[in-house]
């Protein structure tokens, strides 16, 4: 009979956690680091994008950050080495794609598709 407990496999969650990570960790670093201090001063007429802006400005979410970088510094040492490699790929791969919805933003461009 099984006890019904699982256990997780380190390598996904990693890879988990780093994709959620390049994603929280960008909107944190680049978005209210470079802009996002402005952003918080001056607010926004449309309440959507005021609500976003509080969300992602407020040190709740800095927890967060906090906390997601804490489970994948734990989930890091007990990677075999084709896992590691496999979740700094994800790592990069998710950061660039975040770095192109930011600069896109920045540059005032739109949707080509």
């Amino acid at each position: 009979m099984r006890s019904g407990r699982r256990t997780v496999n380190p390598g996904r969650a990693a890879v988990l956690a780093v994709l959620f990570l390049a994603i929280i960790f960008t909107i944190s670093e680049v978005g209210l680091q470079k802009v996002g201090k402005e952003l918080l001063q001056r607010g926004s007429p449309n309440p959507r994008y005021q609500k976003w802006i509080g969300t992602y400005g407020g040190e709740e979410f800095g927890d967060t950050v906090r906390t997601v970088l804490a489970v994948a510094d734990a989930l890091g040492p007990g990677l075999a080495p084709a896992e590691r490699a496999l979740v700094h790929r994800h790592f990069r791969a998710t950061s660039r794609y975040e770095w192109m919805f930011w600069d896109m933003g920045y540059r005032k461009e739109t949707w080509p598709v």
